[in-house]
């Protein structure tokens, strides 16, 4: 979303992209680990929408990679800390 405002202030692709990954890396600081991996995919993620204007596959694509990096990277499986919390209202 960032992608259309930054279009006219920052005009090349490669610049644009870097940015667009820093933010998005820094909206998931609270670890290294994750901030590094997420500057990586908000590049991959700038490149892709720049041609293939698509958020609902963004989105997906956002789902499957932070649960796999959860699951694989942090060794933390969402599920099981998800179902471990009781729902209160």
């Amino acid at each position: 979303l960032i992608n259309r405002n930054l279009r006219r202030l920052i005009p090349s692709l490669a610049i644009r992209a870097g940015v667009i990954g820093l933010f998005f890396g820094a909206a998931h600081t609270p670890t290294w680990i994750l901030v590094a991996l997420t500057c990586c995919a908000g590049v991959i993620f700038t490149w892709v929408y720049e041609y293939y204007p698509n958020l609902l596959a963004i989105g997906v694509a956002h789902g499957f990679l932070g649960a796999m990096a959860y699951y694989l990277v942090l060794g933390i499986d969402p599920l099981v800390q998800w179902n471990a919390q009781p729902i209160t209202f």
